[in-house]
């Protein structure tokens, strides 16, 4: 093991070794440590991508967290059923997709992702307090708030951008799953009848 490869495995194990699993708002926190971290040391056998195409994929793997601790939140509530299937396919892929764009090491201590994830927390938050009655819609609601923005967001800004081809491959993935989910939340029981009105990641 080199030393580079020792300093990385050293500090995620203190970071996993920090985190309360049984809070979300930890988990996403510890996640972007590691990851910040990791790009400090490289990516040996990848080309080299932007500052803003790192930053890029920070925002998503922000996100992809996100995704995966608000469907925890669900999958602990009595819920419809078929709201309980969408978030375990949430907790499934954004997992999965979050996975993946750790080979590019992306750049989670950038201003504006850690702004992003602040608001994840307040949101997963704000999940957390809601009553039994109130819980449904308010996660109906981020679902489809956050998909779209964060599909609006690859469309207009990111795709365009992304200069590196393995990258832009990524993001064009990453436009194909927001665009499923989105649809998918959508016709979630109550969906049409929400304003999906928040500021949300």
């Amino acid at each position: 093991m080199s030393a580079d490869e020792g300093a990385t495995s050293r500090a995620q194990q203190r970071t996993e070794a920090a985190v309360d699993q049984n809070d979300p708002t930890a988990s996403a926190q510890a996640d972007a440590d590691s990851d910040a971290v990791a790009s400090r040391v490289g990516a040996p056998g990848l080309p080299a991508a932007t500052d803003r195409e790192r930053a890029a994929l920070g925002m998503l793997s922000v996100a992809d967290q996100f995704q995966v601790d608000a469907a925890r939140l669900a999958l602990d509530r009595e819920i419809d059923p078929r709201v309980t299937a969408f978030a375990e396919l949430q907790q499934r892929e954004h997992a999965a997709h979050r996975g993946e764009l750790d080979g590019w090491l992306p750049d989670t201590g950038n201003a504006q992702v850690q702004a992003r994830l602040r608001d994840g927390q307040q949101t997963l938050a704000a999940l957390r307090g809601a009553d039994a009655h109130a819980f449904q819609a308010a996660y109906i609601e981020t679902m489809v708030s956050t998909h779209a923005q964060t599909l609006a967001w690859l469309q207009d800004e990111m795709i365009p951008s992304a200069r590196t081809p393995g990258i832009r491959a990524q993001l064009e993935q990453a436009r194909a799953q927001a665009e499923r989910h989105l649809q998918a939340a959508r016709r979630l029981p109550g969906a049409a009848g929400l304003t999906h009105s928040g500021a949300l990641p």
